[in-house]
């Protein structure tokens, strides 16, 4: 006992499974004291990750006085998660009825991390090669479709209106520009040191996201403030992806509200010290807490329904963070609203700082 006291995890519930003993490493693991678990049920722990049939095997292999063994996620008091190689054995009196539950449990967050680690890169593996393929088989189209137009326009008479024509000949380009954005991203080819020797205008970069998005904003009725910034503010990296990354976060805002009644999205612009900040921020209530960083992972979507994948935000992180910038959650905010940061570059033009709003202390990370 005293073995299994100092390198395990133990607790003792009776037949209800209500908690009559925690060893110290129990405690240790799960932030509550002992006074703070006594009679309270083992599910006290419980993080929800696991299904109901889940449970339901678990209760019916023990009610049928069999020892149960398996991985369970569970929730500390902080909130954050750990994860135990758990074996729960029966205890039977004299007459074998069950009297009450050992639980034995080994930590094996660290490896149920790496784990998760392995999987992330394996699936980000394929969706990259899945990706070079998509885009092989739909460049070739566009490329058909592209020279086909230009072909047509130069046969189309003088007084002829071409704008139409125009428009199809920018769009097949705008796209092509970004199936060849999305693949050097998941590809992370050598391009990255190259963009990140470049450098783009902000006020640019906004405003062609705006023009991107602006279709859509008008679908489902969305306002939109005016957007004031520096004509010259020029940050580190590359202008096309910067452009996607806002295009990403707008396109996420107006898919979270357009079913509201009244419907709107703020973008703001603040600079400070060696950073120009852009925040976007909608009509939504704000993002769950137990979320604010899953959404950043490269494989988490909330939209899975509706055929996204978790590639936005994660690939959006990897954009700014290759040329020093970032994206986070504003927590100062009771809407949802995301700050974008960009790093900024030395140009003739130069800033003057001193001639900054207070505001902008909001914008600090």
């Amino acid at each position: 006992d005293c073995a299994i006291n100092d390198y395990l995890v133990v607790t003792r519930t009776n037949e209800m499974g209500i908690i009559t003993y925690g060893n110290d490493n129990f405690c240790q693991l799960s932030q509550y004291s002992t006074d703070e678990i006594k009679n309270q049920p083992h599910s006290l722990v419980n993080s929800g990750h696991h299904k109901d049939e889940f449970w339901k095997q678990f209760w019916k292999q023990l009610n049928s006085k069999r020892p149960w063994q398996g991985e369970i996620k569970n929730k500390a008091k902080d909130g954050s998660f750990y994860w135990t190689d758990s074996q729960v054995i029966p205890i039977l009196d004299e007459y074998g009825k069950i009297i009450e539950f050992i639980h034995i449990q080994k930590n094996i967050s660290d490896k149920k991390e790496n784990e998760s680690i392995i999987n992330e890169s394996e699936k980000l593996a394929l969706v990259g090669e899945t990706t070079a393929q998509i885009f092989h088989d739909v460049m070739n189209p566009l490329t058909v479709v592209l020279l086909s137009t230009q072909m047509m326009r130069k046969k189309l008479p003088d007084d002829f209106d071409q704008k139409p024509v125009q428009r199809i000949i920018s769009s097949v380009e705008k796209v092509k520009d970004m199936f060849q954005g999305v693949k050097e991203i998941l590809l992370d080819g050598e391009q990255g040191i190259e963009k990140s020797m470049q450098s783009a205008n902000l006020k640019q970069i906004v405003t062609k996201a705006l023009e991107r998005v602006c279709l859509k904003l008008e679908q489902f009725n969305v306002d939109v403030n005016p957007f004031q910034m520096d004509d010259n503010v020029f940050v580190s990296g590359p202008e096309l992806d910067y452009t996607q990354v806002l295009i990403n976060l707008i396109n996420n805002s107006i898919d979270a509200i357009k079913e509201f009644d009244n419907k709107w999205i703020n973008i703001e612009s603040a600079v400070l010290g060696g950073h120009a900040y852009i925040t976007i921020t909608d009509c939504g209530q704000g993002i769950p807490e137990r979320n604010h960083e899953r959404i950043f992972s490269n494989l988490f979507s909330t939209k899975k329904k509706e055929g996204g994948i978790g590639l936005g935000l994660g690939i959006c992180r990897k954009i700014l963070r290759r040329c020093g910038g970032d994206v986070n959650i504003n927590k100062n905010s009771t809407n949802t609203s995301f700050i974008v940061s960009f790093k900024i570059v030395d140009k003739v033009n130069k800033i003057n700082k001193e001639s900054l709003s207070e505001d902008a202390n909001i914008y600090k990370n």
